[in-house]
C-alpha cells in the first residue's frame, strides 16, 4: 500500500481489494498524492449498487497515454472529480509504482 492510501484508506469503501472514494474524499486523495509526488495513472468511476460494484467506462479517465506533466495530471484529476460529483459515483484512483 502506498503512503497516500495509508493516510486516506480509512475513508474508502473497500470492495474486492479496491479503495473507492466519494467525490469529496477523492479530492483529498488527489491533493495528498500531489503533496507526496505520487503519480496518478487514472481514475475509474464506479457505481455501488447494494453489494454490486459496477464500473462506468463513461466516467473513467486514463492519463497514461497523454504527455502531461504531473501538475497537469493533478489538475485534470481534480477537474474530472468535480465534473463527476453528485452522480452517485465512487472513484478508484490508480497510482503509479513509486520508486
Amino acid at each position: 500500500m502506498n503512503e497516500v492510501l495509508e493516510k486516506f484508506g480509512n475513508r474508502a469503501v473497500k470492495r474486492g481489494g479496491l479503495f473507492l472514494f466519494s467525490d469529496k474524499d477523492a479530492l483529498a486523495v488527489i491533493d495528498g498524492a500531489r503533496q507526496a509526488k505520487m503519480q496518478i495513472l487514472g481514475i475509474d468511476g464506479i457505481f455501488l449498487e447494494g453489494e454490486a460494484t459496477r464500473p462506468s467506462l463513461d466516467d473513467s479517465v486514463d492519463f497514461t497515454l497523454r504527455g502531461n506533466t504531473p501538475a497537469d495530471v493533478y489538475r485534470a484529476s481534480t477537474d474530472f472529480i468535480k465534473r463527476h460529483a453528485n452522480l452517485n459515483l465512487f472513484f478508484e484512483i490508480v497510482f503509479g509504482v513509486s520508486g
